[in-house]
């Protein structure tokens, strides 16, 4: 498959709010090109509803993305998501209802709606093996190192073409282990874009 994301929640990360924290990474043909954390704009009640939450959110990225290499003619049939909840892939991929379960119903509706349509596709990922991990919690250095494996970064400086904004002081010095498909010229390359809007 050409693109493929990765979702993960950290259940009430916000000591002071309760609100949970989510990250998510998609990569296309296995090189990295759209990846964020960022807090929940709600309080979840269960860790089942934050992790929804957030594959709502990545749900709908993929249905943008799938768009937008369908615009460069790349085509991409059914885009999987991995998630490492089982509660959440079980909800997702099965009709049942429980008592805990009804607060995100309308959530639980678009999903299946479009897993339905072979829009998108949840799965199960073992948590070691799922590179979203990284952006919503501290990790020891060899896990750490492991999930930027998991993406294809490794930590040297930028061999591309023109000057990489990784080497900024204080940034990670990274670049892709796979080069992304020819699209072109006046495409620039997904990484350094991302982190030129970042640090510009």
């Amino acid at each position: 498959d050409a693109l493929e994301g990765y979702v993960d929640t950290d259940y009430a990360d916000n000591i002071d709010t309760r609100k949970s924290l989510s990250g998510f990474v998609f990569t296309l043909f296995g090189t990295t090109v759209t990846w964020k954390a960022n807090q929940q704009s709600v309080v979840a009640i269960l860790t089942t509803q934050a992790e929804y939450i957030a594959l709502v959110e990545r749900v709908k990225e993929a249905i943008w993305l799938k768009g937008m290499i369908g615009e460069m003619g790349i085509c991409q049939g059914c885009v999987k998501i991995h998630c490492d909840s089982q509660s959440v892939v079980h909800l997702a991929n099965h009709q049942v209802y429980h008592e805990r379960t009804k607060h995100i119903d309308i959530r639980l509706h678009f999903v299946r709606d479009m897993i339905k349509s072979k829009e998108i596709m949840v799965e199960r990922v073992a948590s070691e093996e799922n590179p979203a991990d990284m952006f919503i919690k501290s990790l020891p250095r060899a896990k750490f190192k492991h999930c930027l494996d998991l993406i294809n970064f490794i930590e040297e400086a930028c061999t591309g073409r023109g000057a990489c904004p990784s080497t900024a002081p204080g940034a990670i010095l990274a670049c892709l282990r796979k080069p992304v498909p020819n699209l072109g010229a006046g495409h620039a390359h997904p990484l350094h874009q991302a982190q030129a809007s970042q640090t510009g």
